[in-house]
């Protein structure tokens, strides 16, 4: 699509989200990405060809609207460079408008921390790859990456790894960036009554796969990693992409399954290497968690266990709420996420000490974790700020469940991931659905993701749900 054509399309989305009436528009989503028109003429065709500087200086200013911010989005990175040089130097006043256009224009919340450009439409980021060269990062997550409250893992991502100093200087120079929403991230609310009221996220799951320039799969990363081991991920998928460049499609998958086959063998052999010498030899390698019903959706709580970082956060509502719940098993047996093997936790816990290092937030992302203002809820008088020691004990015990997500997710889901792709020829639909059903057990043919527990008494009408309308 030219840069004209694709200037006014961006503007005139934006006018329609904000004018309202007056505009004639079909959008076919509701991010600003995607979008078709059902008319060439009018108002909304009308796009702001002024010099970036000067709509960055009118965003700034609080003079620029949505049109103005549309073109800005049009133009790509460059324009994100912009915004980010004004806000170096911004005053008070302009800090919070420049952030709110940064955050449109790059399609991610937080982006004047992180500093990244992503797509959303994954044509426009093969036509770009192929352009520049380079392996596309394809975030896939629950909700939008641009909005706050995206699901809890894509939270974690945008604190941990894409502020990192190092993260964000490869993924700009060396990918290019693609997000997509698997569904919208589902939301709870708990109303005390008074007013107060808690609102988060429950449920589900993201990961990144890496993509040639014709958008095949290289590789997949799932979940939470800390930023060292998400580089070493990166970096070894880039190598990849090195070797299967321009290859036809029988070469491509040749090399591709070569590759994941002795990745595969590779974590096996370091599963054994690593429990001997934590004095846990002869423990089998885990296995991806079961669904103990296979008749019925997978329950919520065991598929929002896969994830400790999110487990911490989320599960405590869920188990208030009894959403969810895992239905009573034969026998009293449990499900569990490997072999039934009381020191495979006691086992992950030393990996995870182990794999330590590799999960350290830099200094940018304890400052957007600061920014975000956690609260301390144990003071009588109300909520307020952490700070000091507080605040140092919560970056600690967050980065040791980021450690052990890194551990769990590389033996546990990178490695069933290896297996697929070192045998069978997957494309992105494909691999994505393998993903979300069998490994993180959030399938799209359960529309309630695990929530609604079966056979389970509410004693309210409709056990309360309300369908969306057709």
């Amino acid at each position: 699509m030219p840069q004209k054509l694709r200037t006014s399309v961006f503007a005139c989305l934006f006018a329609v989200l904000t004018a309202g009436p007056g505009c004639s528009a079909t959008p076919e989503a509701t991010d600003v990405t995607h979008a078709t028109f059902s008319s060439p003429s009018g108002c909304c065709y009308t796009p702001d060809n002024r010099p970036t500087e000067t709509l960055v200086g009118l965003v700034a200013s609080g003079e620029a609207g949505s049109m103005q911010v549309a073109a800005l989005r049009a133009r790509g990175p460059a324009s994100l460079d912009a915004l980010l040089a004004r806000l170096d130097k911004a005053t008070p006043e302009e800090k919070p408008r420049l952030r709110s256009a940064i955050d449109k224009v790059a399609a991610q919340r937080d982006a004047d921390v992180s500093k990244l450009y992503w797509y959303t439409d994954l044509e426009e980021a093969k036509r770009v790859a192929k352009e520049q060269g380079k392996p596309i990062l394809s975030l896939r997550l629950l909700g939008n990456l641009n909005e706050e409250l995206s699901c809890a893992n894509s939270r974690f991502f945008r604190t941990a790894l894409y502020p990192n100093e190092k993260v964000s200087r490869a993924l700009r120079e060396r990918f290019i960036l693609h997000w997509s929403s698997e569904r919208a991230a589902p939301r709870i609310t708990i109303d005390f009554g008074d007013g107060r009221k808690v609102e988060r996220t429950i449920t589900g799951n993201s990961l990144h796969y890496v993509l040639d320039e014709e958008g095949r799969v290289l590789d997949a990363i799932p979940g939470l990693y800390g930023p060292d081991a998400f580089l070493a991920a990166l970096a070894d998928a880039e190598s990849l992409h090195d070797r299967v460049a321009m290859d036809d499609t029988d070469r491509f998958y040749d090399i591709v399954q070569r590759h994941h086959r002795a990745r595969a063998e590779g974590l096996e052999d370091r599963w054994q290497q690593e429990t001997a010498q934590l004095g846990f030899a002869g423990v089998p390698a885990p296995v991806p968690v079961r669904n103990p019903s296979p008749a019925a959706p997978p329950p919520a709580t065991i598929a929002m266990g896969l994830a400790q970082p999110k487990m911490a956060v989320e599960m405590p509502v869920l188990q208030a709420t009894k959403l969810g719940a895992v239905p009573p098993q034969p026998g009293g047996s449990k499900t569990v996420s490997g072999p039934a093997d009381d020191n495979l936790d006691q086992l992950f816990e030393a990996l995870a000490t182990r794999a330590q290092p590799l999960a350290k937030l830099d200094a940018a992302g304890r400052a957007l974790i600061e920014r975000k203002r956690p609260m301390s809820w144990t003071n009588a008088a109300g909520p307020r700020p952490l700070e000091g020691q507080e605040l140092d004990r919560m970056v600690a015990a967050f980065e040791k469940l980021m450690a052990l997500d890194t551990v769990k997710n590389e033996y546990r889901f990178h490695a069933r991931i290896h297996s697929w792709l070192a045998t069978d020829r997957l494309d992105l639909t494909a691999l994505n659905a393998r993903v979300y059903e069998e490994l993180f057990l959030t399938p799209a043919s359960d529309k309630w993701l695990g929530l609604i527990p079966p056979e389970a008494y509410s004693a309210i009408e409709g056990d309360g749900l309300i369908s969306a309308s057709p």
